[in-house]
């Protein structure tokens, strides 16, 4: 699978910034060189270096790493998120929001990892978990907006990320494109106060996929030009049920099973 849908237009912009590896695996490599050298020669030399944290935030979901080849998981911790070797016991922080970490998520080959925080000047990073450096940062996608959700795609193609406006607002991101903005927008409406609490993507069909909030489930699809909303239809008295909790597709259809707050 080709994660890189067309590297050759990727671009640096004000909104998305795309960081260099190479660049940043030769810094690695001249920092470990024995010669010294002075703050103004390497302006990113650092007194202090973040290398170990205790803290977790248990209100962000733990997303485990681990393939055949490593035993890793991530978590949030404050503004960074460790990547936690539970085999050797190493740590390493990622460092680049302001704001404490609110949400994580992967592709299903835990490949590329993205990381959001929400509040003032807020961004959206993917990280290359194999080499540990930033790959893409959105830049306040939602303007003055705070984040209300966001999630990588099963597939890693897609973001999808929501503001918390009076409206809410549904942004989808082609990230490897690089393109200043966002390939589509939706605004939900007709949902009153009900905030989006998660993003579900239905694994097999990364196009499609579910707003959960409280008392209503949003299905949304990309057609590869605009995304499409509609909000699910209950039958009978919806009030018995309760809150809406947590949702998942139920494989190789569209249906989504939903756990609620009461039993009946």
């Amino acid at each position: 699978m080709n994660k890189r849908e067309d590297s050759s237009s990727i671009s640096s912009n004000s909104w998305i910034s795309f960081g260099t590896p190479v660049e940043d695996e030769e810094h690695l490599k001249s920092s470990r060189s024995p010669r010294r050298s002075s703050s103004s020669e390497n302006p990113k030399l650092t007194p202090f270096k973040l290398r170990h944290s205790y803290g977790i935030n248990p209100r962000v979901p733990l997303v485990n790493l681990t393939s055949q080849d490593r035993t890793l998981i991530a978590y949030a911790c404050s503004h960074a998120t460790a990547l936690y070797d539970y085999t050797s016991r190493d740590m390493h922080l990622l460092q680049g929001h302001q704001n404490y970490v609110s949400m994580i998520s992967t592709d299903t080959e835990g490949k590329w990892l993205l990381t959001v925080d929400s509040g003032k000047d807020n961004v959206v990073i993917i990280w290359d978990t194999e080499t540990r450096v930033p790959i893409c940062t959105l830049f306040n996608p939602h303007g003055m907006e705070e984040l209300l959700a966001a999630k990588l795609s099963p597939n890693a193609k897609y973001i999808v990320t929501i503001g918390n406006g009076i409206e809410m607002t549904i942004k989808f991101w082609l990230w490897s494109y690089g393109r200043h903005e966002s390939d589509a927008t939706a605004v939900l409406t007709g949902l009153g106060n009900d905030r989006v609490k998660e993003i579900i993507f239905n694994s097999e069909f990364s196009n499609h996929f579910l707003l959960g909030l409280e008392s209503n489930l949003v299905f949304v699809t990309w057609d590869n030009q605009m995304l499409n909303w509609k909000i699910a239809k209950i039958n009978g008295d919806a009030g018995r049920l309760g809150l809406f909790n947590v949702s998942t597709y139920i494989m190789k259809t569209h249906q989504v099973w939903t756990g609620t707050s009461n039993v009946s």
